[in-house]
């Protein structure tokens, strides 16, 4: 999971709500396959700022015949999936750069 520094800094009026966020992340972040990190403001903005979230999705494949990469992006009308090489490559490219942009934030 990778997290815009400005995320964690943007106050809810609900302290006691982004208190339970927070708590919520740490909580998540001590399972074994999950790894948070934060793409920190001095990063300044990637191409991918603009993409907004999505999820790329592996399958199994000794389960049964295999299924493709599949990106997932939820938005306002509903959900997308793409699957075509040209695309999963655009979002691999998009991956790359979030992940060697983000640092590694060890949370207490």
């Amino acid at each position: 999971m990778i997290l815009s520094e400005a995320v964690l800094r943007r106050p809810l009026r609900d302290r006691s709500a982004m208190a339970r966020q927070l708590d919520a992340l740490v909580v998540a972040s001590r399972q074994h396959n999950i790894k948070i990190r934060v793409l920190p403001l001095a990063a300044g903005l990637f191409r991918s700022a603009f993409t907004g979230t999505f999820t790329m999705l592996d399958f199994p494949t000794e389960v049964r015949e295999p299924e493709p990469t599949t990106i997932y992006m939820d938005g306002p009308c509903g959900a997308v999936y793409l699957d075509k090489p040209h695309e999963i490559q655009t979002y691999e490219d998009l991956a790359l750069a979030r992940r060697t942009g983000a640092r590694w934030r060890r949370l207490p």
